[in-house]
């Protein structure tokens, strides 16, 4: 893994490093910082915490794609877009699924604090 520093800075024996990841910047903070008198730094320090849901499908999408190109090495090419098709009408299924269920909880929500409120 390559890691490009954008920027150094010392203060209080720990060295904070901002780094770019995949190209870009992430946030102003520091994502690692090492403590000079302890020799198990560098620790990671993650810019917001994660999102659960986002960390799903990019597994899943990644899993995919994996599948899709093993066939494509293996497998004869109609069989592999006929494949692609099915599980590409599957992910804008569940992507479809999950929009309307972030939507219902959503008005849910609104509904609850606007019925709070009154």
């Amino acid at each position: 893994m390559t890691v490009s520093f954008k920027s150094l800075l010392l203060k209080d024996n720990y060295v904070f490093i901002q780094n770019i990841y995949k190209g870009e910047l992430q946030e102003r903070r520091a994502l690692f910082f090492i403590d000079i008198s302890d020799p198990s730094s560098p620790r990671h320090v993650f810019p917001k915490k994660p999102n659960v849901i986002i960390a799903f499908f990019e597994i899943f999408f990644g899993l995919i794609f994996l599948i899709i190109q093993t066939l494509v090495v293996k497998l004869w090419k109609p069989i592999v877009i006929t494949l692609g098709v099915i599980l590409g009408a599957i992910i804008l299924l569940l992507i479809i699924v999950g929009i309307v269920i972030y939507r219902k909880k959503k008005k849910r929500k609104k509904k609850e604090e606007n019925s709070s409120s009154a």
